[in-house]
C-alpha cells in the first residue's frame, strides 16, 4: 500500500498530477484539528487575465476568486464559498506565481 506523503497523497498521485498540471502548491488548513488540504497549479496568462478583469470590474477578492477557480486541481472547491476558509486560502495564493528578480535600466 502507498503511504500518503503530503496533503493526504501518495507519492504516486502527486507525480499524476505533475505530469498533469505542471508545479503544484499545496495549501493546508487546521480546522478543529483536522488538516484539510487544497492542491494548486500555477495560473496560465488566461487566468491571469480573468484575474486581472475580474478585479478592476468590481474587487480584488473576486479576481483571486478567479484564481482558486481556475487552479485548484484538487480539494475541496466550496471552500470559496467559506468566508473562514477562503480567507486563510487566499492570501496563499500569490504564492502561485513565481516573481523572478529583475532589473531595469533607463536611458
Amino acid at each position: 500500500m502507498d503511504q500518503i506523503v503530503a496533503g493526504g497523497l501518495t507519492q504516486k498521485m502527486i507525480d499524476a498530477l505533475k505530469k498533469e498540471h505542471g508545479p503544484l502548491t499545496l495549501v493546508s488548513l487546521l480546522i478543529n484539528g483536522v488538516k484539510e488540504h487544497w492542491w494548486f497549479k500555477n495560473p496560465d496568462m488566461n487566468a491571469m487575465s480573468a484575474s486581472a478583469a475580474s478585479s478592476s470590474s468590481s474587487s480584488m477578492f473576486d479576481g483571486m476568486k478567479v484564481i482558486f477557480e481556475n487552479c485548484l486541481v484538487k480539494g475541496d472547491a466550496t471552500a470559496v464559498d467559506d468566508v473562514n476558509k477562503y480567507s486563510s486560502i487566499a492570501p496563499r495564493l500569490n504564492d502561485l506565481v513565481e516573481i523572478h528578480d529583475s532589473e531595469v535600466k533607463n536611458f
